[in-house]
């Protein structure tokens, strides 16, 4: 079994709270690779401020404050 830490940011909020796969989760770490892509940066960098250290977490959080995706380019 994998370990689900190592994955953190690339699995599905429902598969890491409930144990629920769906077609779903593919979507959601896809959307994932696709950020990070987009955004020239990793998934986690713990080197950065702790609002910003988990890509998905950033990204949502400054979308819902800007209301503007152009924060993220």
């Amino acid at each position: 079994m994998y370990d689900l830490l190592s994955f953190r940011g690339y699995t599905a909020p429902e598969y890491a709270i409930r144990g629920e796969l769906t077609v779903k989760a593919d979507t959601y770490s896809f959307g994932v690779l696709v950020l990070e892509i987009v955004s020239s940066r990793k998934n986690t960098d713990l080197s950065l401020p702790n609002e910003m250290q988990y890509l998905p977490e950033h990204v949502c959080c400054s979308l819902i404050e800007s209301s503007s995706s152009l924060v993220l380019v």
